[in-house]
Parts: structure tokens; C-alpha cells; sequence
């Protein structure tokens, strides 16, 4: 099993998902952007799946483009995906993010008191993103879900099917 550590850059910009060569990937909002490049010995199969995985995770999950401003830190690595996910999901490969918020994050209304979820800062929110048969992203609690626009329904796995492009 072969992983990547990243490393985390904030800047402003404008709104757009950009695939910043294929060393890494980055979330454009109205708010700051979230850049997380892959380790250099990253294979360029791996490369090529967190790409994809990138562009899937900011249709998916919106509201980690808003919350993109608030990231205190975040972590990303290409790995085989779980047994259970081959299995349900026909997934090979997947890649995690995971990120902790600001505790003064300001996301819109509909991704937080909405959905439940009123406290994110404190929390390690951690995205699976699988690109293969069935692509999507799993959570793993209610902060996470409502990231990705979704009431959490108590599956400490919760598969959100990627969004259409």
C-alpha cells in the first residue's frame, strides 16, 4: 500500500477547480483556495486518481469550497481503498483527505444549522473518494455530510454518490 503526505497552501482566488499540473489539485471558491500537493514519489497512476478524486469531492461536497478559508490543516494520501469498499463500491484505489476547521467557521446556512451540525471547529472531518465503478465520497460523521450538502444518517460509512457534472 503506497501513500503521499501533502502539503497545505492558502491563497485567494476566484472560482474554479483547477488541476495544478499533476502535482496536486486545489478547491477555488468565492473565498480562499484549499491546495493539497501530492508527495513527489507519487506514482502518476495515483496522480491521475486524485485528480479525478478532486474534481468528484468539490462537486460533491460544496460546502468544503466554502469552509475552504477556515482549513487549519489538512492531509491528503492515495492508498488502496478497504475490502468493503472493493467490494460495494468496485473501488481500487482511494483517496483521503482530512482537514480540521477553524473554530470561527462561516458556512452558509444550509451547511450547517439546516443539517443538524453546528460545531465544526474541533473536528477532524475526513473524505474517502473512490473513482472507480461507483464513484463517490464516504464520510464518516455529520460534519462531514453536511460539507457535502447531506443530512448524516448515522452510518459511520456514508457513501454520498458523486454529483452529476
Amino acid at each position: 500500500m503506497s501513500g503521499a503526505s501533502a502539503l497545505v497552501r492558502l491563497a485567494v482566488l476566484g472560482v474554479v477547480l483547477i488541476a495544478a499540473g499533476f502535482a496536486g489539485w486545489a478547491i477555488r471558491g468565492p473565498a480562499p483556495k484549499l491546495e493539497l500537493d501530492l508527495a513527489a514519489n507519487t506514482s502518476q497512476a495515483d496522480k491521475a486518481v486524485a485528480q479525478r478524486a478532486a474534481s468528484i469531492l468539490t462537486k460533491t461536497c460544496p460546502g468544503l469550497v466554502s469552509a475552504a478559508k477556515d482549513v487549519v490543516t489538512a492531509k491528503i494520501h492515495v492508498t488502496d481503498a478497504y475490502p468493503y469498499q472493493a467490494d460495494q463500491y468496485g473501488w481500487a484505489r482511494q483517496v483521503i483527505v482530512e482537514i480540521a476547521l477553524d473554530g470561527d467557521v462561516n458556512l452558509p446556512l444550509k451547511y450547517s444549522t439546516a443539517l443538524g451540525v453546528r460545531q465544526f471547529d474541533g473536528h477532524r472531518i475526513r473524505f474517502m473518494v473512490g473513482v472507480d465503478r461507483s464513484p463517490g465520497v464516504i464520510v464518516e460523521k455529520a460534519q462531514g455530510a453536511a460539507l457535502c450538502d447531506q443530512a448524516f444518517r448515522g452510518d459511520a460509512n456514508f457513501f454520498i454518490p458523486a454529483a452529476a457534472s
